[in-house]
């Protein structure tokens, strides 16, 4: 196909066309917007594996929370009830590498 110039005119991509990446909305106050990832696989302490690291974008604040293993959403949700929301408030946006059906999943649970 590259030999012909005909079938390269022709051709057209079987793929979407790239959007343009958006920045995340800057924070006004501190615990509003928050970045959410997980450390796996860590050697055991005191039956802990794996830690849930939470980072206030405002402030660079963070918050390392230490779980038995890799949480389900609903585990998540309670975590970051019971080490984050209940000192520092609901925030508006939680941002994470694990996608955002993981996010969402986590919010509906938190909301159940």
């Amino acid at each position: 196909m590259r030999a012909c110039s005909t079938c390269a005119q022709a051709w057209t991509s079987r793929q979407l066309p790239e959007g343009l990446l958006e920045p995340l909305p800057i924070p006004r106050r501190p615990w509003s917007h928050l970045s959410v990832d997980f450390l796996t696989d860590l050697p055991d302490s005191g039956g802990h594996t794996a830690v849930l690291v939470v980072v206030d974008r405002f402030s660079k604040g963070c918050k390392l929370i230490p779980l038995k293993g890799l949480p389900s959403a609903m585990q998540t949700a309670e975590a970051l009830f019971l080490h984050v929301f209940r000192n520092f408030g609901l925030p508006e946006d939680i941002v994470s590498n694990r996608g955002s059906q993981f996010t969402s999943r986590v919010w509906g649970s938190l909301c159940a």
